[in-house]
């Protein structure tokens, strides 16, 4: 049971990384036109270095430590461990605080990125 709630807590948190580093490539519309390119370069590099493609698990110690400071492994790696029981809760933790500062990065690209705003609709 208590396996379930850390797997529900580790897979919002996930999604949330995700959503927050969607969102701060996101801005990159307000500056520039075609933003949509940025976004599929982060689902590429996302889809390889969360282990969603390739298990975090085969490649070499030093590969692994250069992941503990991406915060890719946090949206598919670490759900799947916590969900099979192999590894620790810590790892929540540090998800979260990574989740938080990607929440205050994105405020702060927001709020910079809204001087940059061209909206044409006028229907304010």
């Amino acid at each position: 049971m208590i396996t379930g709630i850390y797997l529900f807590i580790s897979l919002c948190i996930g999604l949330f990384i995700n959503l927050y580093l969607t969102m701060i490539l996101s801005c990159m519309a307000f500056k520039f036109r075609g933003s949509y390119s940025f976004i599929i370069i982060k689902d590429t590099l996302s889809w390889v270095l969360s282990g969603a493609l390739i298990p975090l698990d085969v490649f070499s110690d030093s590969l692994k430590s250069i992941f503990n400071y991406i915060p890719f492994q946090y949206i598919t790696y670490i759900p799947v461990k916590i969900a099979t029981n192999s590894t620790s809760i810590y790892f929540i933790f540090n998800g979260f605080l990574i989740m938080m500062l990607l929440m205050m990065i994105f405020n702060f690209i927001w709020n910079y990125m809204l001087k940059y705003n061209q909206g044409y609709n006028g229907n304010a």
